[in-house]
């Protein structure tokens, strides 16, 4: 499987707690 390097800004605000940090999460699952 590739590598991927994600760089995210911004992350202790609201829409990252109930969003991105799942999302990435589940995607980060998923290719396991």
């Amino acid at each position: 499987m590739e590598s991927m390097t994600f760089v995210l800004f911004g992350a202790t605000g609201d829409l990252a707690k109930r969003k991105i940090y799942p999302a990435l999460y589940n995607l980060y699952r998923d290719q396991k």
